[in-house]
């Protein structure tokens, strides 16, 4: 870059720079000609009268070359936090001197006498350096690899030694013009630590962002994304900006970069600590001044790969309150211009989604697109609902799979005794955060906000249609763990494969169905062998996990005595479905039929109920096969389909079977 084309506050110290290298050549003499004269090679041999011109030409007014470099103020300030002395003073601006100006660079490739080094060497720039601020041995430390210049990413050294070349990396020399450089991958990892405004700030984070000396903070607790909008909401209260970075996504190459970029702008660093780790996270720690750790589960900052003789303080944050996410998913809906039919009508969203920030913003705006489609500018609680629910469980969709059966009370035929228990289960999810919070149960009880509960009886009882009412009660997706990519015959993989399913569930709002549990959660034995001992621990990892499991889980089993009696004290509810009464049966034969589905006047369901004892699965594949049967005859369901449907039934389970003498077709 010319001289003439960098900014006025840049141009005092490349005037300074041509002082301190005219000064040099001076020093220097006349280099030996080479043999044949000048003119020979021209364009190989620089001579010193055109170097001394162009070093000239650069300058429109005397300046001291023994003071101090003029560097730019939205540099000097950088470098008075780093402590920088005199000598690391010169070597900046000499650096950065020779990168913007033509006329610097010729003037070290004739101090080298090699027009092919048109940058300074370590021994140059110490030589010149000590010329301005004293020892020169110590100037050599300064500008070695691992000096904090180079690790702070301000200076690049290619190796050590003197023949070693120093230049300034493109972040220090884009900042002095204004130009901010960053790599593509760093780009890729940075993003704003923006606080969304219902987000509350915590005290201890934002003492940290005030205090001079700062410890590393390590926050954790929450998600990533309610973590860094708390932080970020803390550091917008201290006025203190900062840079999030995805580590995960950082290559160590540019771990000096993110130092830099840090530096110069004066940005706290919210690192996102990915769950195996990062090879620069110890560097990091140790060259950039304010660091938050983002905890996503594991205690990383512990590690030896992110040791720092720094203290380490560490934060629990919680996560959005459910005040805070109501308020978030109302104000992601006015950005779009749409309003709430009903002013608390986030609430339900907010009671039973726990999301944080990232996730909030996509229901809002998948709410929005949807009014839009319809054409209507306001939204009900039923509304966010169905979005948030149809967004739910991706991570889970290769571990579990989706029940997509929409059901309501009127489709359950059961005891109203059992209506109430699966009512009372739907409330406690609605207001555990209120039990916990507000009420202050977590302060004494824990804060597990887990709802679990054991749905037992015969096939056919009606227990996985249960679950598919609660979770449209409550607006979560249904998803049924698929045990055939769960179950292993080797040693520990079963109970990874589990871990993963719950670290999903947790990452997303839904109810989790264990269907069959007893294969899963069996009764644990006396150990006489190996495999003994492997399966009582598989069932004691199981229940420690759903202990502490944040989410809404339903177990269905039909043998309730294959199952480990530790379960009984853990589970929140234990809900019996006895095989169903007449009254009951009667009621599941009505509810078979589709709206519109004409029955022949010889059909009598409640005589049907009375005659034969079926569960409700058991009435559900007689009704289907019935219409089958009448189907094929281009005829309505009568009682002689329904009566060799129903046989059919019995025979399934060896039951004597009642036909009547007139067989379909006849």
């Amino acid at each position: 870059m010319e001289a003439g084309a960098v900014t006025a506050p840049v141009t005092p110290l490349l005037e300074w720079a041509a002082a301190v290298l005219a000064g040099a050549l001076d020093a220097a003499g006349e280099l030996p000609a080479a043999a044949g004269g000048i003119e020979a090679l021209r364009g190989l041999v620089l001579s010193p009268e055109s170097v001394r011109d162009r070093l000239r030409s650069a300058r429109s007014a005397p300046v001291a070359a023994s003071a101090p470099p003029p560097l730019p103020d939205s540099l000097l300030g950088p470098l008075r936090r780093l402590g920088a002395d005199a000598f690391e003073l010169a070597a900046i601006g000499l650096a950065v001197a020779v990168e913007l100006d033509p006329a610097a660079a010729r003037a070290v490739a004739y101090l080298h006498d090699d027009m092919r080094l048109r940058r300074l060497s370590v021994d140059l720039l110490a030589a010149l350096c000590a010329d301005l601020a004293g020892d020169w041995t110590a100037g050599r430390r300064c500008l070695a690899p691992s000096s904090r210049l180079v690790t702070r990413g301000l200076l690049e050294v290619t190796a050590a030694g003197g023949d070693a070349e120093v230049r300034a990396t493109p972040a220090l020399a884009g900042h002095v013009v204004g130009m901010h450089h960053l790599a593509p991958e760093l780009v890729a990892a940075l993003g704003t630590a923006a606080a969304i405004p219902v987000a509350t700030h915590h005290p201890a984070v934002t003492r940290w962002a005030e205090a001079p000396d700062q410890a590393v903070l390590h926050v954790h607790g929450a998600g990533p994304d309610v973590l860094g909008a708390r932080v970020a909401a803390s550091l917008d209260r201290a006025g203190r900006p900062a840079v999030e970075v995805d580590l995960a996504a950082l290559d160590e190459a540019h771990a000096r970069g993110l130092s830099a970029h840090c530096l110069l702008g004066d940005l706290a660093a919210m690192l996102v600590l990915p769950r195996e780790g990062h090879p620069a996270l110890g560097s990091l720690l140790g060259s950039i001044d304010a660091v938050c750790l983002v905890d996503q589960g594991l205690a990383l900052w512990q590690s030896p790969s992110a040791s720092t003789l720094r203290p380490v303080a560490s934060v629990e944050l919680a996560s959005l309150e459910v005040s805070e996410r109501a308020a978030a998913v109302a104000e992601g809906l006015r950005d779009g211009g749409i309003r709430l039919a009903d002013p608390d009508g986030a609430l339900p969203f907010a009671r039973r989604y726990r999301h944080g920030p990232d996730a909030i913003a996509k229901v809002a705006g998948a709410t929005r697109a949807r009014l839009r489609a319809e054409e209507r500018s306001t939204a009900r609680d039923t509304d966010i609902l169905a979005v948030a629910a149809v967004l739910a469980g991706a991570p889970l969709r290769d571990l579990a799979t989706r029940v997509d059966r929409v059901a309501g009370w009127a489709d359950l035929a059961v005891p109203e005794p059992i209506a109430d228990e699966l009512r009372e289960l739907c409330a406690r999810v609605d207001v555990r955060d209120a039990v916990l919070g507000d009420r202050g149960y977590a302060r004494t009880l824990g804060t597990a906000r887990g709802v679990s509960a054991l749905f037992a009886g015969p096939s056919g009882a009606g227990k996985t249609l249960a679950a598919s009412v609660v979770a449209c009660e409550l607006g979560l997706a249904l998803y049924r763990v698929d045990l055939a990519r769960i179950v292993s015959k080797y040693i520990g993989e079963t109970e990874r494969n589990l871990e993963a399913v719950f670290a999903a569930a947790e990452s997303t709002d839904v109810v989790l169905l264990f269907d069959e549990a007893d294969a899963l959660f069996g009764r644990r034995s006396e150990v006489h062998d190996a495999h003994d001992r492997y399966a009582n621990l598989e069932v004691a990892y199981l229940l420690q996990r759903m202990e502490v499991y944040d989410g809404v889980a339903i177990l269905s089993t039909n043998l309730l005595r294959n199952l480990d009696e530790a379960f009984t004290r853990r589970l929140d509810f234990r809900v019996l479905f006895p095989f169903p009464a007449a009254a009951e049966r009667r009621r599941i034969w009505r509810l078979m039929w589709p709206p519109g589905e004409r029955l022949a006047d010889d059909v009598d369901l409640d005589a049907l109920a009375l005659e034969h004892e079926l569960s409700g699965g058991m009435i559900r594949n007689a009704a289907l096969a019935a219409a089958h049967l009448a189907e094929t005859e281009r005829a309505m369901v009568s009682s002689r389909h329904l009566e060799h449907a129903i046989a059919r039934e019995h025979d399934k389970l060896g039951h004597l079977p009642r036909i009547s003498t007139a067989e379909p077709g006849r």
